[in-house]
Parts: C-alpha cells; structure tokens; sequence
C-alpha cells in the first residue's frame, strides 16, 4: 500500500503469490531447468514486472496524486534525476525484497540471543524499567528516551553482527 497504494486486491493477491515464487527462486539453486524453483523465480519476475509496468502506466495515464512512493517516483518537478519506468519497477522490487522477513527474522534472532544469555535479558530489563521510572504510566517513550538506551542499541547491533538476517548471504562474524 504504502509503494503503490494497493490494498487486499486481486492484483495484490497475485503481486503476493509471485513475491513468494521469486524469494523461493533466488533461495534455490541456479540451475534454469522447467519446474525448478530458480525458473519459476524468473517467471515471477516477468510476472511481477508486468504487473508493476501497469501500474506505472495507469498511474501516468490518470493524473491522480496517491501519497506514495510511486506517485513520488513519477513526479518530474521534485526528482532531479528523472528515473524510467523500468528503473522505477526494479528499485520497487529491490525495496520490496530487502525488507522481506528481515525485520521479524531480526526480531526472532534477538528473543533467541536474549534467552541464551539471561544476564543480558535482566540488564536490558533495568534499562527500559528505569527510563519508565521516570514516566507517568501513559507517558510514551520518546526519541530522547530511546537515544539514551545504550545497552539496547548495543544489543540491536549486536544481534545485527551476529546473525544471518537474510537468507543466502552468509558472513564472517567478528
């Protein structure tokens, strides 16, 4: 929605069922043979990709602002740099496939590093408990609370350095 401001419809159904198939395909082997999951990647691509050129020509075509990255992409006066439509479709795909799972796969491998290592869970708890402390109950935290949160930022990085966020890159922890 927030890309191309389509919601739960047939062809975010279908964006969603090829999403899918291509993450599968770049996850597999490369080996471009009828009914391996690296051909049907490619197929989703193509898919996708039509999908996406038609949005970008209906978007074009109807002269409506949306408020979203799209219509922020197809405004001549704002980009200095006039991107194509094929640019504009690959760095939506790119934007899309690099925030797939991260987030929730990060989220995962911090629970799990947190309850490997109870004394980091119980600092981590003293710090959030004592910036709440100093709140009234429905006072939310704010960006001056969350800066001063160094331990939990340490832990954010350091899940970061030692996990496997996305699938297929591998690294060598320091």
């Amino acid at each position: 929605k927030q890309i191309a401001g389509i919601e739960s419809s047939s062809i975010a159904q279908e964006f969603m069922h090829d999403f899918f198939k291509l993450v599968l395909g770049t996850l597999s082997l490369p080996i471009d043979l009828p009914g391996t999951n690296y051909r049907r990647g490619f197929q989703a691509r193509k898919n996708i990709v039509n999908i996406l050129r038609k949005l970008v020509e209906e978007r074009k075509a109807s002269k409506e602002t949306e408020v979203d990255m799209l219509s922020c992409l197809l405004k001549e006066e704002e980009n200095k740099y006039k991107l194509s439509d094929e640019e504009i479709i690959d760095l939506i795909i790119t934007l899309l496939y690099s925030g797939y799972e991260t987030v929730s796969t990060t989220s995962m491998m911090a629970v799990k590093y947190l309850h490997d290592h109870p004394h980091v869970l119980q600092e981590l708890r003293k710090e959030h408990l004592a910036i709440r402390a100093k709140k009234k109950p429905d006072e939310p935290i704010t960006w001056e609370d969350y800066k001063a949160m160094r331990f939990t930022r340490a832990v954010i990085f350091e899940t970061s350095r030692l996990a496997t966020i996305v699938n297929g890159v591998l690294r060598k922890t320091t």
